[in-house]
């Protein structure tokens, strides 16, 4: 071999070398990858039997296989799972061993979203995320025991990356894509066995959005529009009664509305309407109507499409308004209104037959009162009655002392509670009541300022009952608490509280004055009390004061009550003390002469006459103080110590 023909060889295979590497840098450039290999498959935890200690199958996982046992026969497995709201999914339950099962969904509040009926075959539920937390409950009659398989995944599609510029083609819509969040909701009657055929629980003060009328499990155009899958849309809702409560729709192209009311016990539509309404205006194809509620308060809102166009998979949809418009919708505490505490039915000894009660029944009397402790949120309380009774209602005490404001509130959780709560002091005499927050707002929240030692009885009901098999579905939180030091409740009037820079204006102390008595603090109590030294002018001389002399003067006192949680011997941006009594008395008479509360910022500010000096006092905190002019008084809590240091 030549040197040339050598050198040529080189050459060539030096070429073939940058070849090969150019075309892996090619390759190195944007391309597709395959989604990664879903969670194949999650076994169950045990104890998972009720929402509680419900599986927490954590961040959702498309494909995720959960592989579960019914045993023994009849158990109640539950599995608790995030979503992203606004995406739709699937629930697939599959019996391999078992040979029956059911499975129900539920919202994060407990409340029943979606069911399918007994199957020994595989089964699915399709829903559209409207929360960000659902439940699964899979069960049996108790039929037999045995394993299954539950399957959970994100259905409809997302465009597709490509390794080109150009933007991909807007996807073709699926059918899970098309039907509402709410449905199956096609009929009147709660009972029926066909989930498809019973109206779906929701609230006043929501505003359902993209609500359509697609039919239920229709997966093409021929299916949506066949006359025997026509869809209309079935909602249950409590107004209460002797209230006006408004159901309203605003429509797209393709959609005109007629809304119809039925009461609660209509199970068809030929059963009598409370209220309707077709077009809302000549050229507005949306609904609107009113109706005042009576009786039990539950209705229920049948909406139909009367537009005769096909159905398409997109588009069409309308917005549903549900509110209580009633001018007469404002809180309404109650002095001392004593209902009948008990259930109308003498519950059985042993162990409930009812599954569904909470977990502190039996509270049904003052002897079956449960004891709850301050500043706990109780959650998951209902109205399921215990034993035989048919009505149910909760009592609760918590240990109270004199001298503290206590506020015990409940939350609503689920469409259709309305609760009213009584206190009662510790002879069981009723002290006050309320019914609602607020207009709109079912909850209850009343305040009380203890003056004894002992229990505070607290009696919460569903305002006009509610049957028996629908109390589990009335779900509320509990919460009693002291609020002070720093809690907001509503004060008397409104104050508007000056900057807490020290006015030029204040009035200089030209002698230090002796300070009021040390302040103790209440019993259990944590916080120190240190009064700041504050102007206080010189008395005025006694015996000045003779008949017909001028109206007395007008003292302006200001008062800022503040926690000093950072030590730093000025009131800071929320340290301020709120809703504590003070009260201004006429020093020589003892005749009181005002009496205000602090506001969110800790401050108040009196103007009194007084012609002699005036003694301020903040009971709560054993404080005392004379004045007899203008003055600002600044009343510091110190923080207990740290250990081994100084405040």
């Amino acid at each position: 071999m030549t040197k040339k023909t050598a050198g040529l060889i080189l050459f060539l295979m030096a070429l073939a070398g940058l070849l090969l590497l150019a075309g892996q840098a090619a390759e190195a450039g944007p391309r597709i990858h395959p989604p990664p290999r879903p969670l194949f498959q999650v076994n169950e935890t045990e104890p998972n039997d009720s929402f509680s200690d419900a599986d927490n199958v954590g961040d959702f996982t498309p494909g995720q296989i959960i592989s579960g046992t019914l045993n023994p026969a009849g158990e109640d497995d539950f599995f608790r799972f995030a979503v992203t709201p606004g995406r739709q999914y699937r629930a697939e339950l599959r019996p391999l061993t078992v040979s029956k099962l059911e499975m129900e969904i539920y919202f994060s509040s407990q409340a029943l979203s979606d069911s399918t009926g007994p199957s020994g075959s595989t089964m699915e539920i399709f829903w559209t995320a409207s929360d960000s937390l659902y439940y699964i409950r899979v069960f049996n009659d108790g039929s037999s025991s045995g394993t299954y398989r539950l399957f959970v995944s994100e259905v409809g599609t997302t465009p597709t990356p490509t390794n080109t510029p150009t933007p991909s083609p807007t996807p073709t819509p699926t059918p899970t894509d098309a039907w509402d969040a709410y449905e199956p909701n096609n009929g009147l009657d709660l009972a029926d066995p066909d989930p498809n055929k019973r109206p779906r629980d929701v609230s006043l003060g929501q505003t359902l959005e993209n609500l359509n009328f697609w039919p239920f499990g229709a997966k093409t155009e021929a299916e949506a529009n066949d006359p025997a899958r026509r869809d209309v849309d079935v909602f249950r809702i409590w107004c209460k009664p002797g209230h006006r409560c408004r159901a309203a729709t605003e429509v797209t192209s393709g959609v005109d509305t007629r809304i119809r009311i039925y009461a609660d016990t209509a199970i068809t539509v030929t059963d009598p309407i409370v209220a309707e309404n077709d077009d809302r205006a000549p050229n507005d194809l949306g609904s609107d109507v009113t109706w005042t509620s009576s009786g039990s308060g539950f209705y229920k809102v049948y909406v139909e499409n009367l537009d005769g166009s096909p159905r398409t998979m997109t588009g069409q949809t309308y917005k549903l308004v549900l509110e209580d418009v009633s001018p007469t919708a404002t809180p309404t505490p109650t002095q001392t209104p004593t209902p009948s505490p008990g259930p109308s039915a003498t519950p059985t000894s042993g162990p409930t037959a009812n599954p569904y009660v909470d977990d502190y029944e039996p509270n049904y009397d003052f002897d079956h009162a449960a004891v709850i402790g301050l500043g706990e949120r109780i959650t998951g309380l209902n109205f399921a009655p215990w034993g035989g009774a048919t009505e149910d209602n909760d009592f609760y005490k918590v240990w109270v002392k004199p001298g503290l404001l206590y506020v015990c509130e409940t939350f609503m959780k689920s469409p259709g509670t309305d609760t009213n709560m009584i206190l009662y002091d510790a002879n069981r005499n009723g002290i006050a009541g309320n019914d609602d927050k607020a207009p709109g707002d079912y909850g209850s929240k009343v305040s009380y300022f203890s003056t004894y030692q002992g229990y505070l009885y607290i009696l919460i009901g569903q305002v006009g009952g509610v049957r028996p098999e629908e109390g589990k579905d009335r779900v509320y939180d509990l919460e009693c608490r002291i609020v002070v030091p720093g809690t907001p409740t509503p004060t008397p009037t409104s104050r508007v509280r000056p900057s807490p820079t020290p006015s030029p204006a204040r009035p200089t102390a030209t002698s230090t004055p002796a300070l009021p008595p040390t302040a103790t603090p209440q019993e259990g109590q944590t916080l120190s009390l240190r009064p700041l030294i504050t102007p206080t002018p010189p008395p005025a001389t006694a015996g000045t004061s003779v008949p017909g002399s001028p109206t007395p003067s007008l003292l302006t006192i200001e008062i800022l009550l503040y926690y000093d949680g950072n030590r730093d011997g000025k009131p800071d941006t929320g340290e301020g003390i709120t809703s504590i009594p003070v009260y201004a008395y006429d020093a020589t008479t003892n005749e009181r002469l005002a009496r205000g509360y602090t506001d969110a910022s800790g401050y108040l500010r009196f103007t009194v006459p007084a012609s002699e000096a005036v003694r301020i006092s903040i009971p709560f905190f054993s404080f005392s103080q004379i004045v007899a002019a203008d003055a600002s008084i600044e009343v510091r809590i110190a923080p207990p110590p740290p250990p081994g240091g100084s405040p």
